[in-house]
């Protein structure tokens, strides 16, 4: 996502969004939500699957915290995980429902991006 944020540095003249995109997101939402509407709205109310990444990957990266187990049910193997520091059983998620999440969301951010920045990059 900070490839995103260094990519579109070059459909602005003048001021620049900043190169993180957590930082890019508060830029545009935030700090200067006048500078593209359409694009802070989108940002603004289609990224939860950003979100939760960036939670699970934080929790992961800088609390040492995961567990992953196999479980079978009727619906065959699955693999899920916890990131959650106190590893109770409400802290276990489902990976592939994650990924799912995650690819979806990633592949209608970048379709609106594309369409959206078409005309600027």
């Amino acid at each position: 996502m900070d490839l995103i944020a260094k990519l579109t540095r070059y459909a602005f003249t003048g001021n620049q969004p900043p190169t993180s995109f957590t930082d890019h997101w508060k830029w545009f939402v935030e700090k200067k939500p006048d500078v593209d509407p359409g694009y802070r709205s989108f940002l603004e109310n289609n990224l939860a699957w950003y979100d939760e990444l960036k939670l699970r990957r934080d929790q992961v990266t800088h609390h040492s915290a995961l567990e992953v187990r196999i479980r079978a049910d009727e619906a065959g193997l699955r693999t899920i995980a916890s990131t959650g520091i106190t590893r109770t059983e409400g802290d276990f998620i489902d990976i592939q429902e994650l990924c799912t999440k995650i690819q979806r969301g990633l592949q209608e951010f970048l379709c609106f991006f594309d369409q959206h920045f078409a005309g600027r990059l």
